[in-house]
């Protein structure tokens, strides 16, 4: 380790981390005890100007990820010269991963900045101590891994026995003494669920049936919200509701009460698969990726959503059209705004930014956003727009729309656009 003189200060940060956040609610909990020792440790280096000067503190947060709120507040606070020495109850409280553990020691090294453990002594200043500092980064993430390896073993362990022990409980159920418990009144909205998906309902049609009686679900939050096709698509899948409990591809018996029958299960999964493979087909592009230059720069007027490009391929000939976020994901009664065909709404679009070749903010944004097209500069053609309109590729449309416009919004109902321009600084 380095050494000034005497009369030198030498500034200390003090960094300490606690993976969890279990205890923490305790007055007097790991994070203190670490900061204590640590404290202790500069105090018995007072005769060598050792001065303590702050604190960081990482709550709840795993070693083996560098994205640490207070981790990056220390390495911040190196690069402008706060501190000369950085000391932790152990070094694996810096970092479980070897290779962030060595990026953190060249960015404090590269910044004059030491490290120091208050329970593991070796001496940087000599490659003795430096081999024994990064052999001891090397067994941090050995016993990270060893960690890992027994966590994953236990739920393994759990799920051979049918316990769900990991993560929130899925809706319907609740933990009791740890183990799933059915919510009778969340239950009759899942055996609901699976009972319009056997009479032959799609999911957007069984999400809107639930979300129109008021059958809502819980986001993780606990606030209520409204089915999607994908949340009811997800639930149906959920072997849990059937008393299995999974693990990969295998599916063991629950210690819980299914809320629907393995039969009714079995005949939805064999559905879902049937409707995902006439899908995949449906949607299975025979040419290349159809562009949609609209898209993202279409609005719908009546929700404000974006209007995102589908296609569909019937008879081998691909239909472009776009749809409204929300109708999409929502279904029809989130939204009445229909299905637009692309070619219809594209033309419509296209006939309007004639009607702007005057327009002072459209010609200015023209110029300032978009310098060149292929083939010629952008000003030359703001003089012939049609012509531009007419043979432009889409792929040269959509860098118009999207560079000149923030949004174009479209009330379908009136036929109305409204263009919104982007800024011209």
């Amino acid at each position: 380790m380095k050494t000034k003189r005497k009369s030198d200060t030498i500034r200390c940060a003090i960094y300490v981390r606690k993976s969890t956040v279990k205890g923490l609610e305790q007055q007097y909990n790991s994070l203190d005890a670490q900061e204590d020792r640590c404290k202790t440790f500069i105090e018995l280096h007072e005769s060598d100007g050792w001065v303590h000067v702050q604190t960081f503190s990482d709550a709840g947060i795993s070693g083996g990820t560098a994205q640490r709120p207070a981790l990056n507040q220390m390495l911040d606070a190196a690069r402008r010269k706060k501190f000369d020495m950085v000391i932790v109850f152990k070094l694996d409280r810096l970092a479980r991963n070897q290779r962030d553990f060595l990026n953190m020691l060249d960015t404090l090294e590269k910044n004059g900045v030491e490290v120091a453990s208050a329970t593991e002594p070796f001496d940087s200043g000599s490659y003795l101590g430096r081999g024994m500092r990064n052999l001891l980064g090397v067994f941090a993430e050995m016993e990270r891994e060893m960690i890992a390896e027994r966590t994953r073993e236990k739920a393994e362990a759990c799920r051979r026995k049918g316990l769900y022990l990991f993560g929130a409980p899925p809706f319907g159920y609740k933990r009791i003494e740890g183990k799933l418990s059915i919510v009778p009144d969340k239950a009759l909205i899942i055996m609901r669920m699976f009972d319009e998906y056997n009479r032959g309902y799609s999911c957007i049609e069984v999400a809107n049936i639930l979300n129109k009686e008021g059958l809502l679900r819980n986001k993780r939050t606990g606030e209520a919200a409204k089915w999607t096709h994908k949340e009811v698509n997800r639930a149906l899948r959920n072997p849990i509701y059937a008393g299995y409990i999974p693990s990969d591809d295998v599916l063991y018996d629950g210690q819980h009460k299914g809320i629907v029958s393995r039969d009714l299960w079995a005949k939805v999964q064999k559905r879902l698969d049937k409707r995902g493979k006439e899908m995949k087909e449906r949607t299975k592009p025979k040419r290349s990726k159809p562009v949609y230059p609209l898209a993202g720069i279409l609005i719908c007027a009546t929700c404000g959503k974006k209007m995102r490009g589908s296609y569909t391929i019937k008879d081998g000939v691909t239909y472009r059209y776009y749809s409204c976020a929300t109708r999409k994901v929502m279904g029809s009664d989130s939204c009445e705004c229909p299905h637009i065909n692309a070619v219809e709404i594209e033309t419509f679009v296209n006939k309007q930014l004639t009607t702007l070749r005057n327009n002072p903010d459209f010609i200015a944004a023209l110029i300032t956003k978009l310098p060149k097209v292929p083939g010629g500069k952008i000003s030359d053609c703001v003089f012939n727009m049609e012509h531009l309109l007419e043979y432009g590729t889409p792929e040269e449309m959509q860098a118009i729309y999207r560079n000149v416009f923030t949004a174009i919004s479209f009330d379908w109902q009136n036929e109305k656009l409204d263009f919104k321009y982007q800024s011209l600084t």
